[in-house]
């Protein structure tokens, strides 16, 4: 069994939150009534669950393969990303309150995700982006190209792409206060990088 204690910084005032037979890999607090947790099944897929306060558990997402998430700065929203055995990565939109899910038009691990602090926008490194600029100059290049999301219209920006054969990737992206700048880690030189536009 597993337990899921909850405490003041300083470690006083614990309680018991939950017990369960789940094997949790990972913990979040996406909002102050709330806890998200990630499991793994006995077949090694993940799922994604959240615990109010009073221990009621809710199901998010049920046994997916490469389970990855992404919070909202607010909590009330969660990037989900995932791939079955024979299908790209699927990256969905889920509302934490009303477990309302929608399908986004982007194959990225929600990992690799940064969250506007308006909660209206996403900005990602994508492999495999072909932009009309990038097609026109006929590069080919498999790494990864910057591109926000408008949340409402579903529209793309792209923010940089890499031409030639640079080796650049997204690793851990947050954004910065206004909206206009990522900071990341670019996995082939494991250097800070932050992108302005």
């Amino acid at each position: 069994m597993t337990e899921v204690w909850v405490s003041d910084p300083d470690g006083s005032g614990a309680w018991l939150l939950l017990t369960t037979r789940l094997k949790i890999i990972n913990l979040f607090w996406p909002s102050s009534d709330s806890i998200a947790l990630v499991s793994r099944g006995t077949d090694k897929k993940r799922s994604l669950s959240l615990v109010d306060l009073q221990g009621n558990f809710h199901i998010l997402v049920i046994a997916r393969t490469n389970l990855e998430t992404a919070w909202s700065p607010d909590g009330t929203a969660v990037l989900v990303s995932f791939s079955d055995e024979e299908k790209d990565t699927v990256l969905n939109l889920i509302q934490s309150i009303s477990g309302k899910e929608l399908s986004l038009p982007l194959e990225v691990q929600a990992t690799k995700c940064a969250w506007h602090h308006n909660g209206l926008a996403i900005t990602c490194g994508i492999s495999g982006f072909d932009s009309p600029a990038k097609v026109a100059v006929g590069s080919s290049s498999i790494h990864e190209s910057v591109v926000t999301l408008n949340l409402t219209t579903h529209d793309t920006s792209v923010r940089f792409e890499p031409l030639n054969d640079l080796l650049f990737g997204v690793q851990g992206p947050f954004m910065l206060p206004g909206g206009t700048n990522m900071a990341f880690v670019n996995p082939f030189d494991q250097k800070p990088y932050l992108l302005s536009w």
